[in-house]
């Protein structure tokens, strides 16, 4: 792969010829073109895409004691995500005690 890419990246310094050509080359000839376009028509999309941050989680604004929230900080430092991370675990952990 990497005699390809300096191969092409000479073609394109000389002028000579057309990288673009050889690339398009090399991916038809790599193609398959027994593939059956309907192969997998019932595959849901949406199980496949990755859930985004604001579908999973919601802001809101709390209180929370002075002591807490600095030792929250020094815990999770410049790890971004570390301060929802740690209070979701809380929440869930305090929740599953009071169902009891």
């Amino acid at each position: 792969m990497s005699n390809m890419k300096d191969s092409l990246k000479n073609k394109v310094r000389s002028g000579k010829e057309s990288a673009h050509a050889q690339l398009f080359d090399q991916i038809n000839t790599n193609e398959n073109t027994n593939v059956d376009v309907n192969e997998n028509t019932n595959v849901d999309v949406n199980e496949t895409k990755k859930k985004k941050f604001e579908d999973m989680y919601t802001r809101a604004t709390f209180y929370i004691n002075n002591d807490l929230l600095s030792w929250l900080k020094e815990v999770c430092g410049d790890e971004k995500g570390e301060k929802t991370r740690i209070i979701n675990e809380a929440l869930r952990a305090y929740m599953k005690r009071k169902r009891k």
